[in-house]
């Protein structure tokens, strides 16, 4: 019996609720579609459900076997509910999509905002970041009280309280492993790909005509407008080269609207357009298509689903070089320095010179990341704590 029957068997009935921050469909991220992509390929192994809100879930939860939980980066949120899960004796998977920041908060934050982080303790710090989000509804007030206690030490407590982490990659491991007291509770398992994506993705001529793209073998970079995602470093690094055309497609996170009027300024109406919205997949994939580069020069990714899908339909890649991308792309990518303009420069431009797939990228990611084989994963971690229950 090969082990995806034995894990399917063992599964069966199986109840998994996936729990998620509230705007994970309003501001769609990584951990919106790693949680779906899971629940979506394991449809017909396990019964699960979405939650967010914390009162409708303190009602259901003694209806679950398994509470997988996603971003430990809005720890508060996190904490409550590895604590609710806990007093109800639930095996709990966190997938915390986190690392160290330390790169990004040094080189890619605003003055203003490392001004009030330094200032203020983390854990208030945090409290303030919790509270906007309530105040625009993004979050549950109910929160909030998690951030009375000493930020690492909660971050610690709420790790080592899960049954099992699911980092995306070595690098995520290697980081959160400091936190745990048992590092056997660590499995490392990958981000992946839909390949039904290149059945489903809308035509490129298609997608040219609806949005009106004239620009030839343009730069692709589907992304959010954040500090994280460094659009202003991209805009900066291509501004004085007019050849270099630029197509964004993402909306302007809610709290970094100051950075996206930075971002304005270099982005001349000739060379960059911007779709200032959430595309649906097959228009995104028809976006891939057309494409000769996409660009995601990110202060930090685990490993960015962008780049992974661009990819797959044979866009040249240039990625911010981390320890995480380096490790899903090996040489199959433009590396660059996100910091360094001319190492972005200098990246795109060798990306647009060479041929469209020209390292063969689109093979590599369906032989290594296809959700339809990394799912399985998943049914064996929840099939494994099942066991032990």
């Amino acid at each position: 019996m090969q082990n995806n029957q034995i894990y399917e068997k063992n599964c069966k009935n199986l109840k998994v609720l996936f729990i998620n921050r509230k705007d994970y469909l309003e501001n769609l991220g990584g951990d919106t579609i790693q949680m779906l992509s899971i629940i979506n390929n394991l449809n017909n192994q396990i019964i699960s459900d979405i939650q967010t809100d914390p009162l409708v879930i303190e009602k259901i939860i003694p209806n679950y076997d398994i509470i997988h939980i996603f971003n430990i980066q809005r720890l508060s949120e996190t904490a409550f509910f590895v604590k609710l899960a806990k007093r109800y004796n639930k095996k709990i998977v966190i997938s915390p999509i986190y690392a160290d920041f330390s790169t990004m908060e040094e080189k890619g934050r605003s003055r203003y905002y490392k001004l009030v982080k330094n200032l203020l303790p983390k854990n208030f710090f945090n409290l303030a970041k919790d509270a906007n989000r309530v105040i625009r509804g993004l979050s549950y007030a109910i929160f909030l009280k998690e951030n009375l206690y000493n930020f690492d030490k909660l971050f610690k407590n709420t790790l080592n309280a899960c049954d099992c982490i699911v980092p995306n990659s070595i690098a995520e491991k290697d980081y959160l492993k400091s936190f745990m007291s048992d590092e056997s509770k660590i499995k490392v398992i990958r981000n992946g790909v839909d390949e039904n994506f290149l059945i489903n993705a809308m035509d490129a001529l298609e997608f040219r005509q609806k949005y009106k793209i004239n620009f030839d073998n343009f730069v692709l970079c589907v992304a959010r407008i954040d500090e994280r995602k460094n659009i202003l470093n991209l805009l900066k690094a291509t501004f004085d080269d007019d050849s270099i055309k630029i197509v964004l497609i993402g909306k302007v996170y809610p709290t970094h609207k100051e950075y996206y009027k930075k971002c304005l300024r270099y982005m001349k109406p000739d060379k960059v357009m911007h779709i200032n919205t959430t595309l649906p997949q097959n228009e995104i994939c028809g976006a891939y298509k057309c494409a000769h580069t996409h660009a995601l020069v990110s202060w930090l990714e685990t490993p960015g689903l962008a780049s992974l899908e661009a990819g797959l339909f044979g866009a040249n890649l240039v990625i911010g070089k981390c320890d995480s991308t380096k490790e899903y792309f090996e040489n199959y990518a433009y590396f660059c320095e996100s910091g360094n303009l001319s190492s972005i420069y200098s990246a795109i431009k060798q990306s647009l010179n060479d041929k469209r797939n020209h390292f063969k990228a689109d093979e590599f990611i369906k032989k290594s990341y296809s959700w339809q084989k990394i799912s399985q994963e998943y049914l064996e971690v929840y099939s494994n704590l099942l066991k032990t229950s």
